[in-house]
């Protein structure tokens, strides 16, 4: 009996340092391939056109998106200052930083409140280019 005990012992320790390192891990770092997804899933609730939304090939830190309403657009989360553990997501439209967001915490459920805050940028951006383009 002695020796089944132990055995049980050692399983949970072994089940719960898993456990707790994942729990950390998900409340450290961010999921890039959700929060694209995110993105993706805003764009087509909010009928924005789009061509394309993929992660750049030299930085995956950065989103690009290819949108018919300006000439280019990235979403970056990047550290608010050198060396911190803090971050940002950032908005650039057509290389003009337009919108930072600090980011709190990177569950996806906060990430997806994000996704929807840089897209409802977006979104306002579109409906005041057009008011301007109009007026002319």
């Amino acid at each position: 009996m002695a020796d089944q005990e132990f055995k049980s012992a050692i399983s949970d320790t072994i089940t719960n340092l898993l456990s707790s390192a994942k729990e950390r891990r998900a409340k450290n770092t961010l999921d890039y391939g959700t929060f694209l997804s995110d993105i993706k899933k805003e764009m087509i609730k909010t009928d924005l056109p789009f061509y394309n939304i993929y992660h750049s090939k030299t930085n995956r830190n950065i989103i690009i998106l290819e949108l018919p309403f300006c000439k280019e657009c990235e979403i970056a989360i990047t550290p608010t200052m050198f060396g911190s553990n803090k971050k940002e997501a950032s908005i650039k439209i057509n290389g003009v930083l337009t919108r930072k967001i600090g980011l709190k915490q990177f569950d996806s459920d906060y990430m997806a409140q994000v996704a929807y805050a840089l897209i409802d940028y977006l979104k306002r951006f579109l409906i005041v280019k057009n008011k301007l383009t109009t007026n002319k």
